[in-house]
């Protein structure tokens, strides 16, 4: 589930709560909790917190969590001084075993992070690419080294004159991501720590309206406490137009749906036939019911990265998609010989090993073997059925009307269709046919 940004997507994920499996169940609330803390509700999202704590099961430490799952409630906690309601159970990734129980010093330490990502060399070149770059990403380079704190530092002494520069970056770049989202928040972190509040409230809110237009994650603005107490001002609250008896009411009715489903059980779920995913950064995932063992991963040689569509694995595969979409429907297919792929907007095709699901049939466990997901996506109840062996897979793109909130910000949807071909059907892998953008195809999707 990704991040909540708006009153239809917070009823769409209450919604949910009905049909989803117990697993799942805290992912949901959590959700629902940080945008009621993101809008600066957060006297309501801390009854969830309660609940989901107490009374659901937590994600895994086994790619059934994401990075930054203790942070919003962590922030919330530190800056309304109430009980520590997490106690850091879910830890960052990099703070496995050694998170600090001390609330406020895992705040620290989340603040300490979320400044290393905004600051990191993150726009330098790759390694045998030309020296050129763009006047913008020399701007930013130069804005992030100025801002990053040296060695055993919290803070740079030189923070002050990144922002010049990063007003050059910001607007060059326009209304145009990437690179804003990171941009807006270093601003606004600087601004608050030297008094320049209106600045600070400004920039917080460009990245609350990016943040809505992109799904991006949350996690660094509540890590930031001066960013957390201007949240807890409510100063992203025009992301949502419901007032707080109103979502005191939601809360109780997806506090009460929960706890209907968690006495529900874990019946069978039905096998799909297709299934929904959203797509972020031009990619979708193709992995297995459990995530890979170390030595089932592997990568190509140095330098391929950035030769290859399709970055390969044999029980996982990540794959390029046309740019500017925002979700896709997947459908699979077996066949003896490759389609035709001719009539296609964007065609792919990649190896792919399939691998049992070893849980199958057990109360709780997923259902499929073949699972989708993206670079934001958690981990889905249901996937789709393929027999286990190694598969050539030849990926078919047809462009589809899809979400109202997508579509209205340029995001497309498509139909995938992949046929699992037998090993050594296809002579290459890559992107076989990209007529995606071509002004025939345009014509053809808005007709």
């Amino acid at each position: 589930m990704l991040p909540i940004y708006s009153d239809h997507a917070l009823r769409a994920v209450i919604a949910q709560i009905a049909e989803t499996q117990p697993r799942s169940l805290w992912r949901l609330i959590n959700g629902i909790a940080e945008f009621y803390a993101l809008t600066g509700a957060a006297s309501e999202a801390l009854p969830l917190w309660e609940f989901a704590y107490a009374e659901l099961p937590l994600p895994g430490q086994n790619g059934e969590r994401w990075e930054g799952d203790d942070v919003a409630v962590t922030a919330i906690c530190a800056r309304l001084n109430y009980r520590d309601i997490s106690g850091g159970a879910l830890p960052m990734r990099d703070d496995r075993d050694k998170a600090p129980a001390d609330l406020k010093a895992r705040m620290w330490r989340y603040d300490n992070r979320a400044r290393r990502s905004m600051t990191i060399d993150a726009w330098a070149p790759a390694p045998g690419y030309p020296g050129y770059e763009e006047p913008r990403i020399a701007d930013i380079r130069r804005a992030r080294a100025l801002a990053r704190p040296p060695q055993g530092a919290r803070y740079s002494e030189t923070e002050l004159e990144a922002l010049p520069l990063l007003d050059a970056f910001l607007a060059d770049l326009g209304a145009s991501p990437p690179g804003d989202y990171d941009a807006h928040l270093l601003y606004a972190d600087i601004c608050w720590r030297h008094e320049r509040r209106e600045q600070s409230r400004e920039h917080l809110q460009a990245w609350g309206a990016i943040a809505r237009r992109s799904n991006g994650f949350n996690w660094d603005a509540f890590a930031i406490p001066g960013l957390a107490s201007l949240i807890c001002q409510g100063e992203l609250g025009f992301l949502s137009d419901l007032g707080q008896r109103e979502k005191a009411a939601l809360g109780d009715g997806a506090i009460a749906a929960a706890r209907t489903r968690l006495a529900r059980g874990t019946p069978a779920v039905s096998r799909a036939a297709s299934v929904e995913c959203a797509v972020f950064h031009s990619q979708f995932c193709l992995e297995p019911a459990r995530h890979a063992a170390p030595d089932e991963l592997f990568f190509g040689e140095a330098g391929d990265i950035f030769a290859w569509e399709a970055e390969a694995y044999p029980s996982c595969v990540s794959v390029s998609t046309p740019g500017e979409t925002g979700a896709a429907r997947f459908w699979i297919e077996r066949a003896e010989a490759a389609p035709d792929w001719s009539g296609a907007a964007y065609a792919i095709s990649f190896p792919f090993r399939v691998v049992p699901n070893e849980r199958a049939g057990e109360a709780g466990a997923r259902v499929g073997n073949v699972f989708f997901s993206s670079t934001m996506g958690g981990p889905e109840d249901v996937g789709l059925e393929v027999e286990p062996g190694d598969y050539d897979v030849l990926a078919r793109f047809e462009r589809t009307r899809g979400d109202a909130d997508n579509e209205s910000v340029g995001l497309r949807h498509w139909d995938v269709k992949l046929a699992f071909l037998p090993r050594g059907t296809l002579e290459s892998f890559g992107v076989l046919r990209d007529v995606s953008w071509d002004e025939e195809a345009k014509d053809a999707e808005s007709a």
